[in-house]
């Protein structure tokens, strides 16, 4: 079972986190630990493990970036530990980006955010991703890619 299976939902990048947040509550007191103290061995067991699973899908889920990775992996598009080649066109803007001042660095970041994102826009948004082509796949595997790296680069001049 998926997470997306677990609380009913459509295999989305968008989600209704109002129904996220209902479902987890909802799936949150039937499978607590608390409320199983009554069970045999077993269905204790069963009910750790759905609520270890509710508290897993939630927090994956409720996070965009979490979210997107966790639909690749889903669709066998993004393999654990891949190694992905980011256009040279990125990673010399990336260069450039790191040889700037704090300022500038922060104004550029938030630029680059939204030329990366702007191309996928419309793939992100849609509501089902059964009609997407293998050719949009490939566009948000880029898109999680670059997205990581703009993250790393943001949290080393941060820190």
């Amino acid at each position: 079972m998926n997470y997306f299976e677990l609380y009913e939902m459509p295999v989305s990048f968008l989600i209704d986190e109002m129904v996220l947040k209902k479902k987890f509550f909802e799936l949150s007191k039937q499978f607590h630990p608390d409320f199983s103290s009554n069970l045999s061995a077993d269905k204790k067991e069963m009910a750790l493990e759905m609520s270890t699973l509710n508290t897993n899908a939630y927090n994956t889920l409720k996070d965009f970036d979490k979210r997107m990775k966790y639909v690749l992996e889903l669709r066998n598009i993004l393999v654990e530990d891949e190694k992905y080649n980011l256009p040279q066109s990125f990673l010399m803007e990336m260069m450039e980006l790191n040889e700037m001042d704090l300022a500038e660095k922060k104004n550029q970041t938030q630029q680059f955010e939204s030329e990366v994102h702007l191309p996928i826009k419309d793939i992100l948004t849609q509501p089902t991703l059964e009609n997407l082509t293998e050719n949009d796949w490939q566009k948000v595997k880029e898109f999680y890619f670059k997205k990581k790296y703009l993250k790393r680069i943001i949290s080393n001049f941060e820190n």
